[in-house]
Formats: C-alpha cells, structure tokens, sequence
C-alpha cells in the first residue's frame, strides 16, 4: 500500500513538470522596441508600455495573441502578419 501511494505521488511531480515545460513553449512578449518581433511559436505580444506610443508588431507564424489595448493616446498599431519586410531587408 505504501509503495502504491509514493508511485501515485512520483507520477503526479512528473506529470505536473511534464504540463509545465509544455506551457513553456508559449511566450509572453512585452515589446520594449520597434519593430517588436514574436518568436513564431503561439505567442502573447503585448504593446510597449505608455500612453502616446506607436507600436509595429510583427507576428511569425503560430496562433499568436496580440493585445495592444492598454495604453490610450496612441497611434493604432500596425500588425504585420510575416516577417516579409524583414526578409526583404536582409535580402532573403
């Protein structure tokens, strides 16, 4: 019985680290810049912090999240769906 109840508690530590490092592949971005870039993985982009602030946030692909609702005053966001400029601009 005892052995039972330090299986069940070992398979529960390594199904909560497991669900953890899952969740981690999921990045929360604060954009600090512009251009502010998102990783392309599933991402939660957010605008730079302050009011009167325009923001470009450009998304790479996966179900990314964008909240740019936050601060007033400022300029709409643009979100741009691919990182095309960017490639373009390295010559890709």
């Amino acid at each position: 019985m005892r052995k039972l109840v330090v299986l069940s508690v070992v398979a529960m530590v390594f199904l909560a680290l497991g669900t953890g490092v899952a969740l981690a592949d999921d990045a929360r971005i604060q954009c600090k810049s512009v251009p502010c870039y998102a990783s392309g993985d599933d991402d939660l982009v957010l605008e730079r912090k302050g009011n009167g602030k325009q923001d470009e946030i450009i998304v790479r692909g996966g179900n990314d999240l964008v909240r740019a609702n936050r601060y007033t005053r400022g300029a709409v966001p643009e979100c741009v769906e691919t990182a095309a400029r960017e490639d373009a601009a390295k010559g890709v």
